[in-house]
């Protein structure tokens, strides 16, 4: 990976790991970033080597919808996982983590008044 990506990726990783008080915050910039460099075809292969699944199947893990800041960071999550996608070691890894597709049937498949109960 470059240098910059390279820099943003191992910040994701450890605020993953560590929590900081703001890792909502932090963990949905470090998202943006990745997502906008996963345009390049490159950067997904890049990513899905470097478990980028499992480091958004551990975000997940860790967020409620109806907390504010958390609906961003998910869609950010799943947003990045779609691009990943195309990788065939990714979407296995994404198949096999029930914590993504249960996050995935929720996002997308109920109204924000539904989530909130």
């Amino acid at each position: 990976m470059g240098g910059v990506l390279s820099r943003v990726y191992s910040m994701l990783q450890t605020d993953t790991a560590e929590k900081p008080f703001d890792w909502v915050e932090s963990l949905t910039k470090e998202l943006a970033v990745l997502i906008n460099c996963s345009l390049e075809d490159k950067t997904v292969e890049l990513l899905a080597k470097r478990d980028i699944v499992q480091i958004c199947d551990t975000v997940l893990k860790q967020t409620k919808i109806a907390e504010k800041g958390h609906k961003e960071l998910i869609g950010r999550c799943l947003n990045i996982l779609a691009k990943v996608g195309k990788n065939e070691r990714a979407q296995e890894q994404m198949v096999n983590s029930k914590t993504i597709l249960i996050t995935a049937l929720l996002y997308y498949g109920c109204d924000d008044a539904e989530l909130a109960k």
